[in-house]
């Protein structure tokens, strides 16, 4: 069996998406995904001549994906964890340091069919309104917080109520946009500033279960474009600053 350059395009455009999905789920990172599909595509078209039909495209088109992920995750895993740099606030004594540090989120928009709703207001109005105790009402006892690629990681209701504490006991505070990631409910945090903006400093991804919160994800603000984010907005009206 042979393909022709039109029906080989074709193919391309069809498992694109769940080509990049592949990527991401063995790199962790969107970027690194993007790279690593871009390079599957071009060896595809440059071993297109040699393809001879003993395998379906699709299933050849993952064999070079997941070779491209193989050597991308060898040259990732050079990479050194991050500091921790959060602006006037101490770094908490972590529960443990996680192994994967360069973990980024997927966008909902990405897959081919979004899940599930936008998250309710609660979590979003407990953290803007810097309303610990309310907040904590809303973590499981077993809560887990994590902070890629900074590898300092916290679990425990009480452990992570302290972290939060730091935070907002430093006067930092946020306005929240809702969004979705790896399909759970996500926020795009934005640090009020004093001249009237507030400003992109990453992304919470929560995880969610009958009885609560049980893990929050705070990712870098280079995760905010590919969600279709801005880096800056205004200030809520009555936000405190």
């Amino acid at each position: 069996m042979s393909l022709d350059e039109t029906a080989f395009n074709h193919a391309l455009d069809r498992h694109r998406r769940e080509l990049h999905v592949h990527c991401y789920r063995m790199l962790g990172s969107l970027q690194d995904a993007e790279d690593a599909l871009q390079d599957t595509l071009l060896a595809a078209w440059r071993g297109f001549a040699g393809y001879q039909g003993d395998a379906s495209i699709r299933t050849w088109l993952y064999r070079i994906a997941t070779n491209t992920c193989l050597n991308g995750r060898r040259a990732a895993s050079r990479r050194p964890p991050q500091e921790w740099n959060v602006t006037n606030v101490q770094s908490p004594d972590a529960t443990q340091h996680g192994e994967v540090p360069w973990l980024e989120p997927y966008p909902d928009a990405l897959l081919e069919s979004a899940l599930g709703a936008p998250p309710g207001p609660e979590a979003r109005y407990a953290w803007q309104s810097a309303d610990l105790d309310t907040l904590v009402v809303l973590l499981t006892d077993d809560v887990f917080i994590s902070m890629p690629p900074m590898p300092f990681e916290y679990t425990g209701r009480e452990v992570v109520a302290q972290f939060c504490g730091r935070i907002f006991g430093a006067g930092r505070r946020f306005d929240l946009v809702p969004t979705r990631a790896n399909g759970q409910p996500a926020f795009g945090t934005y640090l009020r500033g004093a001249d009237g903006l507030s400003h992109g400093v990453g992304m919470i991804v929560l995880e969610l279960r009958e009885d609560g919160i049980s893990a929050m994800t705070r990712f870098e603000n280079s995760v905010l474009a590919p969600f279709g984010l801005p880096r800056t907005m205004p200030s809520r009206p009555g936000s405190p600053r």
